[in-house]
């Protein structure tokens, strides 16, 4: 009975060394293939990560392009805003001229007045007096 025993022993020693032979190339096969998920995980994530780095970095251009835009159109307005404030005050100077000219003519048409008055008062009484020696009413 020994010699069974011992050759049953040795089977099934046998046996579990190939089982566990087995179980061995199982694991590095599993192993190779998480190995190789993982491999093609991770440049799936570098390919993604690059993506989202260009689409950044053409927003970012984008915005740049935007700013520099707004930028210029700002420069524009501070040049436009300068010229009105030069041409305000362009229009400030003719106005304090034509007042000064306003003004000037209407002392003149005041003198002219006065001068148009004192004539016709002395047409008036040429008149009268034309009109009086003419009737007789003031002696020789």
């Amino acid at each position: 009975m020994t010699i069974e025993i011992t050759s049953d022993l040795k089977e099934f020693l046998a046996k579990i060394d190939q089982k566990l032979e087995k179980l061995d190339q199982k694991i590095e096969e599993l192993d190779k293939k998480v190995e190789q998920k993982i491999e093609s995980l991770d440049q799936k994530i570098d390919q993604k990560i690059e993506n989202l780095d260009q689409k950044i970095e053409q927003r970012f251009e984008k915005v740049e392009k935007r700013f520099e835009k707004i930028d210029q159109k700002f420069e524009k307005l501070a040049e436009t805003n300068l010229e009105a404030q030069v041409s305000r005050e362009e229009i400030k100077g003719s106005i304090k001229a034509l007042e000064e000219k306003v003004s000037g003519l209407d002392t003149r048409i005041t003198n002219q007045e006065f001068t148009n008055r004192g004539i016709l008062i002395a047409l008036v009484v040429a008149i009268l007096a034309g009109a009086a020696k003419l009737f007789g009413i003031t002696p020789n």
